[in-house]
């Protein structure tokens, strides 16, 4: 199992931000019943408890270097024992900086995927990443600035997004959107209003990073299975469903930032009448 895998002349890199302490698995999927994960308990811990991390990824392609997702931020995060992120510790440990970083692709606006956009440690808030445009949703913009969101979610945007107004780097885009001759956003709401997915075709090999499409391998085995923090639980469940046939039908290498570390990029299997999730 790898914290990276090749998509052609393209390589994604896992960037681990934090560990979160495990969980009982009804505080991430409250509608699911308990008993309904005595099926799944190769998904939980030996307690019996729901596994998951904040991640983002490094896209290296022959003229680029993409960040898809940009974790939790520095912290320290009060609600994880005050653990501070290392996001950017790790983007150095595979050779780059800040500096280096073209292009910045937030797939939704959860505060846990836009932590790093920012740094505002000198008391001006200014790109983390200086040489880099930022492309986000339409409509999670438009959500996450509204009279609808959470407080918190709105803040979150406000502290790490906003800021990117003023600086002319900042490209709000809507529907599928052409990052690099590798990279398309693909649409997939419910989540969010705006959640994408960044899509990678190279030398005739797919690949793709799902945000918060799903949170633990179950899914998709279980695609109707919502977390409680889909916005839209019905086009969650469709974007799902729909993309996991995709993953298996077409041979997508999937990376998913919530799935325990070194076993979150694999690929989608259909067989006996099931999908499932089998790590690289």
């Amino acid at each position: 199992m790898s914290d990276r895998v090749r998509v052609g002349d393209v390589e994604i890199i896992t960037l681990l931000d934090l560990d979160a302490p495990p969980r009982e698995p009804a505080q991430f999927y409250p509608d699911v019943p308990p008993e309904s994960w005595d099926k799944y308990k190769e998904y939980l811990d030996e307690n019996g408890k729901f596994r998951t991390n904040f991640c983002g990824f490094v896209v290296v392609t022959p003229n680029e270097n993409i960040l898809v997702d940009t974790g939790y931020g520095p912290g320290p995060h009060a609600a994880f024992d005050n653990a501070k992120g290392a996001y950017i510790d790790n983007l150095k440990k595979v050779g780059l900086t800040p500096d280096d970083i073209n292009t910045v692709i937030n797939t939704h606006l959860h505060g846990d995927h836009i932590g790093w956009n920012i740094n505002d440690e000198d008391g001006t808030a200014k790109p983390r990443f200086p040489n880099a445009r930022y492309i986000i949703p339409q409509k999670d913009w438009d959500y996450f600035t509204g009279p609808d969101a959470a407080p918190e979610r709105a803040a979150a945007v406000q502290k790490h997004v906003a800021p990117l107004t003023s600086t002319g780097r900042l490209e709000i885009v809507d529907g599928e959107y052409r990052v690099t001759p590798e990279i398309v956003t693909l649409p997939s709401p419910g989540h969010t209003p705006g959640h994408q997915c960044a899509a990678i075709t190279s030398k005739g090999e797919k690949g793709i990073i799902v945000g918060d499409l799903f949170h633990n391998p179950v899914q998709v085995e279980q695609p109707d299975w919502n977390v409680g923090a889909d916005i839209d639980k019905e086009k969650a469940r469709e974007s799902r469903m729909s993309l996991m046939n995709r993953f298996a039908d077409e041979g997508f290498k999937v990376a998913a930032p919530h799935i325990v570390f070194n076993q979150n990029i694999g690929v989608v299997i259909k067989g006996e009448g099931k999908k499932y999730w089998q790590a690289l």
